[in-house]
């Protein structure tokens, strides 16, 4: 019994700090860049997906030399980011850049309609007393364990070559999603990323019941890279836009404690993902099915999201 927490404890630093370098990588580019900083953001933390794809090609081409690989990258690692950590700034307070006009950005109608500003600036109390919230966690919650949970799927089927094309898309469509919602709002663009996440469930569960009847891997099945595309282009993309969504419904001024509430459901994500996978071993197209209504949920949500701080009804 001694010996577990011990094999937990190194897993336990990786997440911590690979969570870590996401949170302080996104607070100080939105921080340079207060006029657009969910596109900034979301080119940034994509590659927290897409920076795995060199590791997942070599555990695939050469899978007994993957503690070689894991040492590599941890050295590669140590370096960069401490490199990088070494000449990082936080702007001054209430920083704006200079080529940007304040007003022309406040007053830019086309802006406003895709991304309107708060009511007000919420504070961390405040925001948490608001039914948003609590709903844009267990929006996360959802996702954050279909994601998860389809890296798990694909790997398990072998298919070395969708799994590095699920990660790669789950880095690579963050920024995309970020710069349609600028064009075609939060919320509506956010929807549509739940529904490509539940598409992929869908599209995986056929192709695992196919190879499960006859008998076969589903490693060369069409619908396996096409629910790897739908799974991946959905995965990763809502991060960004509901840290986007934090900033447009609760304020700039205390964004990245709210943010940072939000984003702490990705805890209880780890564990339904678990829960997901348990399940598979069993029965993996019922387990791919539950994944497909927990991605639906946040689908069918997201449009009813109320904005803090408007009344409920209109008085006369």
């Amino acid at each position: 019994m001694r010996s577990r927490p011990r094999r937990g404890r190194p897993s336990t630093r990786r997440s911590s700090g690979g969570g870590l370098v996401y949170g302080v990588c996104g607070e100080v580019v939105s921080s340079w860049y207060p006029e657009r900083p969910a596109a900034r953001v979301g080119l940034i933390t994509g590659a927290f997906g897409y920076g795995a794809v060199p590791l997942l090609l070599w555990t695939g081409i050469a899978p007994g030399a993957t503690s070689a690989a894991f040492l590599v990258c941890a050295v590669l690692a140590a370096a960069v980011v401490g490199l990088a950590a070494w000449h990082l700034r936080l702007p001054p307070a209430r920083w704006w850049p200079g080529d940007v006009d304040p007003r022309s950005h406040a007053l830019d109608a086309a802006r406003l309609r895709t991304s309107p500003e708060a009511v007000k600036q919420f504070g961390l109390a405040q925001a948490v007393r608001t039914r948003t919230l609590p709903a844009l966690a267990l929006l996360l919650t959802c996702a954050g364990a279909v994601s998860v949970f389809d890296v798990i799927v694909v790997a398990g089927t072998g298919a070395w070559g969708a799994l590095v094309l699920l990660v790669a898309l789950n880095g690579a469509g963050r920024s995309v999603a970020v710069r349609a919602s600028e064009r075609f709002g939060r919320r509506r663009v956010l929807a549509g990323v739940f529904a490509a996440l539940a598409l992929g469930q869908i599209l995986l569960a056929v192709a695992v019941q196919n190879a499960s009847v006859q008998g076969t891997t589903s490693a060369g099945n069409p619908l396996l890279w096409l629910g790897a595309v739908a799974a991946g282009l959905g995965g990763g993309a809502f991060y960004p836009l509901l840290a986007s969504l934090v900033r447009e419904l609760f304020g700039t001024e205390r964004a990245t404690e709210i943010h940072a509430v939000v984003y702490s459901a990705k805890a209880v994500a780890g564990v339904v993902a678990a829960v997901l996978a348990l399940v598979a071993l069993a029965a993996p197209g019922a387990a791919l099915l539950a994944a497909a209504a927990l991605a639906a949920l946040p689908a069918l949500a997201t449009p009813r999201l109320r904005i803090p701080g408007l009344p409920a009804t209109i008085p006369f």
